[in-house]
């Protein structure tokens, strides 16, 4: 039977390895250093805004509710006669 030969691994090859993982851990911390900035960069609303956006949403969500009540029954109430 042929015995399997583990590879050698050399000091160079393991400074490649190590300088790979460095590099990794490098642009890790960089892309949270430069979301950390563009965080920074947001123009957060204020309470009374978001307060202002949130009930303009709610009144908009209602408005289009009713809509889709109304043209569901006069479809339902369309179908109902060409059924009789």
């Amino acid at each position: 039977m042929a015995e399997k030969k583990t590879p050698d691994v050399t000091s160079s090859d393991k400074k490649a390895k190590s300088a790979k993982k460095a590099k990794a851990e490098g642009r890790f911390k960089r892309y949270f250093k430069e979301l950390k900035g563009e965080f920074k960069k947001i123009a957060w609303p204020t309470w009374p805004a978001l307060c202002k956006n949130t009930w303009v949403t709610l009144a908009m969500c209602a408005v289009v509710a009713v809509i889709v009540c109304v043209v569901d029954l006069g479809l339902d109430a369309l179908i109902r006669l060409l059924v009789k």
